[in-house]
């Protein structure tokens, strides 16, 4: 009769057997600020600083990422929104590299890091191009991951920008101010003005 004891015993090892090779071992943590970043199709925002968790647990991918971010004096507000999405620039010592998304919720400019849960995307869905697309597969993602790998750089593109507000209309008020304000009459012009009615009542006389 087989013990409870070894019972407990072989399903520790089972469990051990089943835990796949890339689990935690390749955690990365870290933090990339960025200079007169720019937004495509935008414009430029004055400086963001990303902080990014990069891991694996129990085979699947760990992710998890937030920013803070600086408007500047020059630079548009609206280049960042709720559809922003940074892009952290990936290198594996096997010659490898791609880009890993993270899509964290958005601080307004100047007021610290926004918030982001960890995530676990798919593995064929894990490095892909910058805006996504032509992504790993799955073997090659998890062989970049397993060969060493860093994170240099980050991107940012912001899906859905606010139209600008139109400088037509702008020109255009500046015409109708134009118009608006025009020249008074000289005095002389309205000493001629006040007498015209005074003549012409004399002539009916």
């Amino acid at each position: 009769m087989i013990s409870i004891a070894r019972i407990l015993v072989a399903g520790l090892v089972l469990a051990g057997l089943a835990t796949p090779a890339l689990a935690g071992k390749y955690d990365l943590k870290g933090t990339l600020t960025g200079r007169s970043v720019n937004i495509p199709g935008c414009g430029v925002i004055d400086s963001m600083s990303v902080k990014y968790s990069v891991g694996t647990f129990m085979g699947g991918t760990t992710l998890a990422g937030v920013y803070k971010w600086t408007a500047g004096k020059k630079s548009v507000e609206r280049c960042i929104n709720y559809s922003t999405d940074i892009y952290l620039k990936v290198h594996g010592q096997n010659g490898r590299s791609g880009y890993i998304k993270v899509s964290p919720s958005t601080s307004k400019s100047g007021k610290g890091y926004g918030f982001d849960t960890t995530g676990s995307p798919d593995w064929n869905a894990f490095i892909c191009n910058f805006r996504g697309g032509n992504c790993l597969t799955a073997n090659d993602a998890k062989n970049l991951i397993k060969s060493g790998y860093s994170i240099t750089s980050f991107r940012v593109h912001t899906r859905d920008i606010p139209k600008a507000k139109s400088r037509s209309r702008g020109s255009s008020t500046s015409t109708r101010s134009k118009t608006t304000y025009k020249p008074r009459p000289t005095l002389k012009a309205q000493a001629v003005r006040q007498r015209a009615p005074a003549h012409l009542s004399a002539d009916k006389r």
